[in-house]
C-alpha cells in the first residue's frame, strides 16, 4: 500500500496473541482529528483506546484471545511516525469459549461509511478462536455475530467518546487501483458481518508476522 499523508489522519492497532501459541496479531483502525489533540498525546490517546478494549472486546473474545498492546501511527505526513504501547496481557472472558482452533480462524465484519465505491468500505477479521464460537465446521451462529458486530459498535463509540474526541474509521489511499494524491478518511458509520461462513488470516498462525 502507497504511503501518502492524510490531513488530521492516523491509524491505531489493538495487538493480541494466542494464549498458546506465538502468533502475534493486530486489529487496524483509521482515526481522524481535526484538531491534532490526539497527535499531541498519543500515549493518552492508546490509554483511552486501551480502556475502550478492556470494556467492551476483551467480553467478546475467547479466553485464548490475549490483548496485550496498542499501536498509534501519525499519518499526516511522510515518513509516517509512530510507537507501540504495551498494556498489561488481558484474556477475552467470552463464557464458555474454551476449546483451541487454529488461529487463522476469524469472522469478517464490514466496516461501512455509507458513501459508494470499495475504497469506502473496509473489513475486520475477527478472532474465533474456540470451536464453542462455531455452529457448524465452516460457520459462525449469528448469535456470536451479533455478539462481535455488537461489541465493534461500542468500541468505536467508547474511542471516539473519549477524552481525545476523534473519529474512527479507515483511511483510503487509492482509488480505481491508483495511488491517491492524498489520503482520504472514512468514517465507519455501520458494522456488519459478511457472512457466517468462517473466514482465514494464514498470517495469523504460528510463526508468522501481524
Amino acid at each position: 500500500m502507497a504511503h501518502i499523508a492524510t490531513a488530521h489522519g492516523g491509524e491505531f492497532g489493538v495487538l493480541f496473541t494466542h494464549d498458546t501459541e506465538a502468533c502475534d496479531c493486530e486489529l487496524t483502525f483509521g482515526v481522524f482529528d481535526d484538531t491534532d489533540g490526539i497527535f499531541a498525546d498519543p500515549g493518552d490517546f492508546a490509554t483511552q483506546v486501551w480502556g475502550a478494549v478492556t470494556a467492551h472486546l476483551v467480553p467478546t473474545a475467547s479466553p485464548h484471545v490475549v490483548f496485550d498492546g496498542i499501536t498509534f501511527e501519525d499519518r499526516r505526513t511522510l515518513p509516517f511516525s509512530g510507537a507501540d504501547y504495551p498494556q498489561t496481557a488481558t484474556p477475552g472472558t467470552h463464557t464458555g469459549a474454551t476449546t483451541i482452533v487454529p488461529t487463522d480462524t476469524a469472522l469478517a465484519v464490514k466496516r461501512s461509511s455509507g458513501e459508494l465505491g470499495r475504497s469506502a468500505r473496509g473489513r475486520v477479521y475477527w478472532p474465533l478462536w474456540a470451536s464453542e464460537l462455531l455452529l457448524t465446521a465452516d460457520k459462525t451462529s449469528s448469535t456470536v455475530a451479533s455478539q462481535v458486530t455488537s461489541a465493534l459498535v461500542a468500541f468505536q463509540a467508547a474511542v471516539e467518546g473519549g477524552t481525545l474526541p476523534c473519529l474512527v474509521g479507515h483511511i483510503s489511499t487509492q482509488h480505481g487501483g491508483a495511488a491517491r494524491t492524498a489520503g482520504v478518511f472514512y468514517r465507519t458509520v455501520a458494522w456488519a458481518a459478511s457472512d457466517l461462513v468462517i473466514d482465514t488470516q494464514r498470517r495469523r498462525l504460528l510463526g508468522r508476522g501481524r
